[in-house]
């Protein structure tokens, strides 16, 4: 399971990082489209609103960054937020439905809870 949670982990960096560069482009290429506008109402709306986007996909990225590193880490909190980010990630079809059950299902496992409770003394789950 321990290789289930590296996996878990990367998945979610990975889409992190696609999240926050996504969030990047669209301001970048909506906002600099602006500029090209003839009317300077039009430039201002289409610069607030690629900021906004842009804003809220960030902030929607950046938690899966936070938890796959967590995961990778092995902290507590990291199970509980990645598994927050997932069940809103199955809404995401195709790509985030497929990671957030996978998510769920590793996260949920009981081996997954003993490895990220932090308690490596505990002994180890029975067979």
């Amino acid at each position: 399971m321990r290789q289930h949670i590296d996996t878990l982990a990367w998945i979610h960096i990975a889409f992190g990082a696609l999240g926050v560069l996504a969030a990047l482009a669209v301001g970048g290429l909506v906002g600099g489209a602006a500029f090209f506008a003839d009317d300077a109402q039009t430039t201002g709306f289409m610069v607030l609103l690629a900021g906004f986007v842009a804003v809220v996909m960030g902030l929607l990225s950046v938690p899966s960054l936070v938890g796959g590193w967590g995961l990778l880490k092995r902290r507590p909190w990291a199970r509980m937020l990645v598994l927050i980010v997932s069940f809103l990630n199955l809404l995401n079809f195709p790509f985030g439905t497929l990671v957030g059950g996978y998510s769920i299902w590793v996260l949920m496992n009981d081996e997954s809870r003993h490895i990220l409770s932090g308690a490596d003394s505990y002994p180890p789950l029975p067979r």
